[in-house]
């Protein structure tokens, strides 16, 4: 029997589904989506140890929540854990975005920023961040009229970062405002900002265990905030977003992966740089990056086209963007965060011509 559906609110109309890349057997080195490094021994210890975390209860994210506290100096009414970093971004825009209030983000940005914005249909304001310096001044001048800015730090896709004196200043710009600093990428920066945002009273940062932690496939993130935005962020959603066998190996890596993260992003410093002078040595325009990935611009689309489908042939995959226009041609590598990976990276670049 044929039947009329309702057609989805505008805003998921709107928008384009998020596509997971399609397995490829070939694939050795996947370094498409940012992902962390490959699980430690004491990480795969815990993971083992998860057939005692109970399945038949629901789960909860207080005692994660009150070590998170503890670790970064705060209350625990002021953090919130969720299925990974982009739960708490769609809680926030839930909880604060809406008709008549508006919101600041930088073109470009981390993809799910502009994808739930268009979901909650919020009117945006959007300053361009391709290359150079934070526009700060522009940003600060917009952000006086902004319930909520995005602050996302260092960028995804271009690694370009700003520094500590632009979060004080963005925030001393909307004194009634609400100022998001995404640091997913902070562990990787010269600089990393979690302490300033902290400081800050408008300030929520948004953390994950997806990267610099090695976590990425157990969806664990978290924000931290003034108690009644987390309070909100509480409300706008599930209550069990996270499964009670993710919390429970986050919270037991938690006093070893600090280090691990640490040792993680001195790797990724080094192989980023050693990367870049590769990359710029082949011809290709390679943006200031202090992420765990470098951008590469090449001559013309078609060549970039071409070089991703020999690098995956040779069992890498890197991500490729054609669109929007400033983007064009641009080829995103992730630092593996390994040696033994780094160097098979290298030799096949090196050996594969675009």
């Amino acid at each position: 029997m044929t039947v009329a559906l309702p057609s989805p609110v505008e805003g998921v109309s709107s928008v384009e589904v998020y596509r997971v890349p399609v397995p490829d057997p070939r694939i050795t080195l996947k370094l498409d989506t940012n992902e962390g490094p490959a699980p430690a021994p004491e990480l795969r210890a815990i993971l083992a140890e998860l057939e005692r975390e109970p399945i038949n209860r629901y789960p909860n994210a207080g005692d994660l929540e009150a070590d998170l506290a503890e670790m970064h100096g705060v209350a625990p009414a002021q953090v919130f854990v969720g299925a990974g970093l982009d739960d708490a971004l769609m809680r926030l825009m839930i909880a604060y975005t809406g008709t008549g209030r508006r919101v600041l983000v930088t073109r470009p940005t981390f993809a799910m920023i502009p994808h739930y914005l268009g979901v909650t249909r919020a009117e945006t304001v959007e300053l361009d961040w391709w290359e150079g310096a934070y526009p700060i001044e522009r940003a600060s001048e917009a952000a006086r009229d902004a319930t909520i800015a995005f602050f996302v730090t260092p960028n995804n896709p271009t690694g370009l970062a700003a520094g500590a004196d632009d979060l004080a200043r963005l925030s001393a710009a909307m004194p009634g405002g609400l100022l998001v600093a995404d640091l997913a990428y902070g562990e990787f920066a010269d600089t990393d900002l979690l302490p300033v945002a902290l400081g800050l009273p408008n300030v929520v940062t948004l953390r994950t265990f997806s990267k610099a932690w090695g976590m990425a496939g157990l969806r664990v993130g978290y924000a931290i905030g003034p108690e009644p935005v987390i309070e909100a962020v509480r409300k706008a959603g599930q209550p069990f977003s996270v499964p009670s066998s993710s919390l429970a190996v986050a919270r037991a890596w938690l006093p070893h992966g600090a280090d691990f993260a640490r040792r993680t992003a001195d790797r990724v410093r080094h192989e980023r740089g050693v990367l870049a002078e590769l990359l710029q040595r082949k011809g290709g325009a390679v943006t200031p990056s202090q992420a765990n990935f470098v951008l590469v611009r090449l001559e013309s689309n078609e060549r970039a086209g071409a070089w991703q489908a020999r690098l995956r042939e040779r069992g890498v995959a890197v991500r490729r963007y054609t669109k929007p226009e400033q983007l064009a041609a641009c080829v995103r590598i992730t630092c593996p965060g390994g040696g033994d990976d780094f160097d098979k990276l290298c030799t096949i670049l090196k050996e594969t011509d675009w």
